[in-house]
């Protein structure tokens, strides 16, 4: 398989996409959304605003400004996301009005309209998404979440009311789909939270958006414990998929299964699990995948692009695996290191699938600035 690399963004200012779970590309794969900020070498402040934009493919990856947010980070961005219920609409966080709240803009009129409270993910056929408290992970898990409001949980280990929410991004009907005592009730003695703030964050429902899987950490001496639960949307069948101590990166390969960068049995790595918890994980993929990455199944399932963290040069690799013979294809080391004392403002590549599956993108910082670039495969 062969490739190309070229970037779609330009300096003097950064740009970039998010996270690795979200379709930058909208669904002509003309227009591919991006954040446009003056720096990359410090977290976001409050005041600190990132300019939501789009590149246009076809006219010379032009870019163009849609809006401004106040609500972003340099691992996540502010969830972008085409609404696919609506031509021509995108969704991203805000702060607005003393909240963290999800904004719907239509790129043709510039019109806006507040669906409901921030968004952590979005179903495939956009009907519905999944909200977090971004003010506590923002304390919790800093450079996930968004600065300039406070927790109104904070002081609390299971605040009352907060937890994973479901937004109808149709009607914006908003309610709780499972609280941090919710999961409290369901503990073993030997899995209690102690006195320690919990908090979920990377919300990813399956692909037919029946189900959200989610991740529950709290600290456990010098480290996280973090487990991975999930739910039906209807609030029926929340089990603990994953007991941890240690859950990472992850993705659906189908309705039904996950795969994750856990450990089990004291084992790290890829396993695939049941989302109803029937049977046992199982590792895939270990001659091939040996370390933590943003897993990322192509829409048709056939492969899965993976990343890793920098190496002692500063290099991190981006591949794609094949799932039905664990053949991996190399696509290349890109510079890129983490600055110490300051993971949160790294550049991950993220690696995120075009609809047409002909395509990958990635954040990079190889060439200096941070950008976006494409990657075109050909068999």
């Amino acid at each position: 398989m062969t490739h190309s690399i070229h970037p779609i963004t330009q300096p003097p200012k950064h740009h970039f996409f998010g996270y690795y779970d979200m379709r930058p590309w909208d669904p002509s794969g003309r227009y591919h959304l991006v954040l446009e900020v003056d720096f990359a070498d410090r977290p976001p402040t409050p005041d600190d605003q990132a300019t939501v934009g789009m590149v246009d493919l076809a006219a010379g990856n032009a870019f163009r400004p849609l809006a401004a947010t106040r609500a972003w980070n340099f691992q996540q961005g502010a969830m972008l996301h085409w609404l696919t219920t609506e031509e021509g609409t995108i969704l991203f966080n805000d702060r607005r009005d003393g909240r963290f709240v999800c904004v719907a803009h239509e790129v043709a009129g510039g019109g806006q309209r507040i669906l409901g409270p921030a968004i952590g993910a979005l179903t495939d056929d956009g009907r519905f998404a999944a909200t977090l408290n971004f003010a506590r992970i923002a304390v919790t898990r800093p450079g996930y979440g968004y600065e300039g409001l406070a927790d109104p949980g904070r002081g609390r280990n299971l605040p009352d009311g907060d937890g994973v929410g479901l937004l109808a991004t149709g009607t914006g009907e908003h309610a709780m789909l499972v609280t941090f005592a919710d999961l409290a009730g369901m503990q073993e003695a030997d899995l209690s939270y102690g006195s320690q703030p919990v908090w979920f964050n990377h919300a990813l429902f399956n692909p037919s958006g029946t189900r959200v899987a989610f991740l529950c950490r709290w600290a456990a001496g010098k480290s996280w414990r973090t487990q991975m639960w999930a739910v039906d949307i209807d609030g029926h069948n929340l089990l603990r998929l994953l007991d941890g101590p240690m859950v990472s990166h992850y993705d659906w390969k189908d309705d039904a299964t996950l795969v994750a960068w856990a450990g089990v049995d004291g084992v790290n790595a890829v396993w695939e699990f049941d989302a109803m918890r029937r049977g046992r994980p199982r590792a895939v993929f270990p001659d091939v995948i040996g370390a933590d990455g943003h897993i990322c199944f192509r829409h048709d399932r056939r492969w899965l692009a993976t990343d890793t963290y920098p190496d002692a040069d500063g290099n991190r690799r981006l591949a794609i695996v094949e799932c039905a013979t664990a053949h991996r294809v190399e696509l290349g080391a890109y510079h890129s290191p983490m600055r110490p004392g300051m993971h949160e403002i790294r550049c991950d590549f993220h690696p995120s699938w075009s609809d047409d599956d002909r395509q990958l993108a990635i954040d990079g910082m190889h060439e200096g600035t941070r950008q976006r670039y494409v990657l075109t495969l050909a068999t």
